[in-house]
C-alpha cells in the first residue's frame, strides 16, 4: 500500500510539470571528517558505547551529501519533491537515496489549504529543540539547520482571517515501503495558531494509538507556544506534556529498560536578538523531563557493561537510550552568528551545556565563500566532561573531538 502511494503521490507530480512553475534548487556536498583521539592508541574509540569498536569507526570518513529540490506552483496548486544522497553507515559506509519531501497542495479557496504526501509538520519557536513538534522526527540540536525527512499525512490548513489558523493532520506510519494496513499506524495532529500585535500563540495536539506498550516514538500528547518580540529580541517559550515517554529507561543493572507511563513535561525558553552589527544571538534552555538523572545515567552504565560481558556489545534497542543533546535532563545553548563581509566569510559558534551532567559541546564553524554559489567550510565538535563520574555523552562517546572540512555547492 505504502508503495502505491507513492507512485499516485509521483504521478499527480508528474501531471502538474506542465501547468505549473517549476524551479530546481538544492545543493552537493564533498570532503572529509576526522575523528581526533588523545591519546592516539589501538584502543582510541573504545567505549562503553563502542567496546572493541564494533561499530567500526575510522580516523578519516569521506563525506557526500547531496540535496535536490523540485517544486513548483500555479494559481491553484503547489507541489515538491526533495531527493537526497546520503551516506549511511552500518560496519560499512553504503550512499543511500532518500525521498525526503513528496506533497501536492490545493488552494481550494482563500481560507483552505490541503495537502497530501510526504510534508513537513515542523512547529515551534525553538532552535535547538521544539518541545511542542510532536510530529516530526526529533530535532538535532548539534545541527538545528538540517533537513529533516518529511511525514507522510493528509493535512487541512483553514485561515480564520488575519489573527487565526488551524490545521489538522492525519497520518499514517509504516516501516519502508511496504506494509499492510493497520490502524495503530494511524495518528492525528492539530495546531492553533492566534496572531495579534506583537505576539503569537500556539497549541498543538497529537494522539497515537499504540497496539502495545513501546511499539514505535510517539504518545499522545498537548503543547503550548508563546513567541513576543520585546525591545527588538524575541522572546519565546514552548510547554508540553507527554502521555507517558517515548524513549527507553534503564530499569535495572542487568540492562532491563522500560517506558515511563506517567505524564511528562518538556519545556524551552529562549531570547534572539540581532546588533547592529548583525551579530546574531540566540539562547535557550531546555527541560527534559524524558532525560536521564544521575542514577538513571549510573544504571544505564551498569547495562552497558553488563551486555559487553555477556555478548561483547549492547544489542540495538539499549543503544539507542543514549541520545546526545537529550540523554540529561538540562540543557542550555548559546549561539552566535559573525558576518565577515570584507572577508567574504561567516562564522558560526555555538556552546551547548548541561548543568546537571556537566558536559560542554564547543562547535565552531567558518564557512569562507569561494563565488556566489561555491563555499568552503571548515568545522569542529568538541565533547568534554567537567567533572568526573558523571556517565554523560562526553564520557560514554566513542568520538569527543571531530573535524570536518567540506567543499559546497549551491544552486
Amino acid at each position: 500500500m505504502k508503495r502505491l502511494y507513492l507512485c499516485l503521490t509521483l504521478l499527480i507530480f508528474i501531471a502538474q510539470l506542465g501547468a505549473a512553475d517549476v524551479s530546481l534548487a538544492g545543493k552537493g556536498e564533498i570532503g572529509l571528517t576526522a575523528a581526533l583521539a588523545f591519546p592516539y592508541n589501538q584502543g582510541r574509540f573504545n567505549t562503553p558505547l563502542n567496546p572493541a569498536n564494533f561499530q567500526g569507526i575510522e580516523d578519516l570518513v569521506a563525506v557526500t551529501d547531496f540535496l535536490g529540490k523540485l517544486s513548483g506552483q500555479d494559481a491553484a496548486t503547489d507541489f515538491s519533491v526533495w531527493l537526497a544522497v546520503k551516506p549511511y553507515y552500518l560496519n560499512y559506509k553504503v550512499n543511500t537515496i532518500d525521498l525526503l519531501r513528496a506533497n501536492i497542495g490545493w488552494y481550494i479557496s482563500d481560507f483552505l489549504l490541503l495537502r497530501i504526501g510526504r510534508q513537513s509538520m515542523l512547529t515551534g519557536y525553538g532552535y535547538g529543540w521544539n518541545p511542542i513538534d510532536f510530529i516530526n522526527p526529533v530535532k538535532d540540536p548539534y545541527d538545528p539547520d538540517m533537513e529533516m525527512k518529511g511525514v507522510d499525512a493528509l493535512t487541512a490548513q483553514f485561515y480564520l482571517g488575519n489573527t487565526f489558523s488551524l490545521k489538522l493532520a492525519g497520518i499514517y506510519r509504516t516501516e519502508g515501503l511496504t506494509g499492510s494496513t493497520d490502524f495503530d499506524n494511524l495518528q492525528a495532529g492539530a495546531e492553533i495558531t492566534a496572531s495579534f500585535p506583537g505576539i503569537e500563540v500556539k497549541t498543538t495536539g497529537f494522539f497515537d494509538h499504540d497496539g502495545s506498550e513501546g511499539e514505535d516514538f510517539y504518545v499522545s500528547a498537548l503543547g503550548l507556544g508563546i513567541k513576543s518580540d520585546v525591545g527588538g529580541a524575541g522572546i519565546y517559550g514552548e510547554g508540553a506534556f507527554l502521555k507517558g515517554s517515548r524513549y527507553n529507561f534503564p530499569a535495572a543493572s542487568t540492562g532491563d529498560y522500560s517506558r515511563k507511563k506517567e505524564w511528562l513535561f518538556l519545556g524551552l525558553v529562549g531570547a534572539e536578538y540581532t546588533f547592529e552589527s548583525e551579530i546574531s544571538a540566540t539562547l535557550e534552555y531546555f527541560y527534559n523531563g524524558e532525560g536521564l538523572d544521575l542514577d538513571d545515567r549510573r544504571l544505564y552504565r551498569e547495562g552497558l557493561d553488563y551486555y559487553t560481558s555477556l555478548f561483547g556489545a549492547p544489542p540495538t534497542d539499549y543503544l539507542l537510550i543514549y541520545r546526545p543533546g537529550y540523554f540529561s535532563c538540562h540543557y542550555m545553548l548559546l549561539s552566535l552568528y559573525f558576518p565577515l563581509y570584507d572577508l567574504d566569510t561567516d562564522f558560526q559558534l555555538a556552546f551547548l551545556y548541561s548543568p546537571d551532567s556537566r558536559v560542554l559541546n564547543i562547535l565552531p564553524l567558518l564557512t569562507f565563500r569561494i563565488s556566489g554559489s561555491l563555499s568552503i567550510n571548515l568545522g569542529y565538535a568538541g565533547l568534554f566532561s567537567l567533572k568526573r563520574g558523571q556517565e554523560d555523552e562526553a564520557e560514554l562517546s566513542p568520538v569527543n573531538h571531530l573535524v570536518k572540512l567540506l567543499v559546497r555547492y549551491d544552486y
